[in-house]
């Protein structure tokens, strides 16, 4: 987002994810293309999100897998593979999402999240 009127000088503002290791080369980054008026970097503790989401996955990974075997078994009727067929679609849809969630979580965890305004080297911000 930039902002320039008669009385102001051109600025902008950002905010982007990067990875804890990357912060220095991105601020040194950015502090070329002109001065930075104001950044910080924020975390997030996500941890009860994720030890529950990779205990749902363990869960539902066990439980697809069970189904998987009953399948298999000698003498399934098919009203019982249906049902079966049924509770595992269910159940890999399940998985498939709580599988997005925890990549979601993982970008949100290994990241910080930085916010700069900037404008141009020497000119006052208003």
């Amino acid at each position: 987002m930039t902002n320039q009127t008669d009385e102001s000088a051109p600025s902008g503002s950002v905010s982007v994810r990067v990875r804890p290791g990357d912060m220095d080369t991105l601020i040194a980054y950015v502090e070329k293309q002109g001065k930075i008026a104001q950044h910080n970097a924020e975390t997030e503790d996500k941890t009860t999100a994720v030890v529950d989401t990779d205990a749902r996955i363990k869960n539902l990974t066990e439980f697809r897998d069970t189904l998987r075997k009953m399948l298999g078994r000698n003498g399934v009727t098919v009203a019982d593979a249906v049902q079966i067929q049924e509770k595992l679609a269910e159940t890999q849809a399940q998985l498939d999402s709580e599988i997005a969630q925890r990549k979601i979580l993982a970008n949100e965890t290994e990241k910080v999240q930085w916010k700069s305004t900037f404008g141009r080297r020497g000119q006052r911000q208003q």
